[in-house]
């Protein structure tokens, strides 16, 4: 028995059927999939998706956080990406201590249901873009965060192995530093040093020193 089926077989099978075709580009002299310029008329409407990158906020959330809420003013639908769960629901933390409201977490199977402009769903992406004209917005971790990356500061959880975002950590737990040694994460602070704007992690060692490490140092 023979499994080959020739292209005149796959055009009949189809052409009862409605078809999608997506291209890179717009074709000038649109065709059906049968090549017959009669079955032009087939084509209902034809949808151009302008997509534009998503420039990276190396940690400063309350850039990241005004940006948002532009976004909800102008009706945009915007969905955050991160890489598990648990980052999801501290990504929620960070954001209602900025005061951005009207967002819901959860798994991506959810969003068609959701009314909140921003949702925060686990999952992997490359990297984030915008479909303006649906009025679309995607953003992962990457993003909000920068690239993981090697730097002078390292730390890690005890009793587990490296981390990499802030999400993977909460206010009171015990963290490593590569110079400093163990200390205790007590959470996110917006400094002006030099006159620069920056968040910074406080950890807070014994005798009540503390040591302030710019987020977009973090790994």
């Amino acid at each position: 028995a023979s499994y080959f089926i020739t292209y005149s077989e796959i055009c009949d099978e189809l052409k009862p059927k409605k078809i999608i075709n997506l291209t890179y580009f717009p074709e000038e002299n649109k065709e059906s999939i049968s090549g017959n310029q009669e079955e032009k008329k087939e084509y209902i409407r034809e949808f151009i998706l302008e997509g534009q990158e998503i420039s990276s906020y190396f940690g400063n959330l309350d850039i990241f956080a005004k940006d948002l809420e532009k976004w909800q003013k102008e009706k945009q639908h915007i969905i955050i990406l991160v890489r598990n769960e648990g980052r999801a629901q501290r990504l929620g933390e960070i954001l209602e201590e900025r005061g951005v409201k009207r967002f819901t977490t959860g798994r991506m199977g959810e969003y068609a249901h959701l009314k909140s402009t921003i949702f925060i769903s686990y999952g992997y992406l490359n990297y984030g873009f915008r479909l303006p004209n649906l009025k679309i917005v995607f953003i992962t971790d990457q993003e909000i965060f920068g690239k993981e990356r090697n730097k002078r500061y390292k730390l890690t959880r005890r009793k587990s192995g490296p981390f990499s975002t802030i999400m993977d950590i909460s206010s009171g737990d015990y963290v490593v530093h590569i110079d400093h040694g163990i200390g205790i994460y007590r959470g996110i602070l917006n400094l002006t040093v030099k006159v620069v704007k920056q968040d910074y992690l406080l950890i807070e060692y014994a005798q009540g020193d503390k040591l302030y490490v710019p987020v977009d140092q973090f790994n």
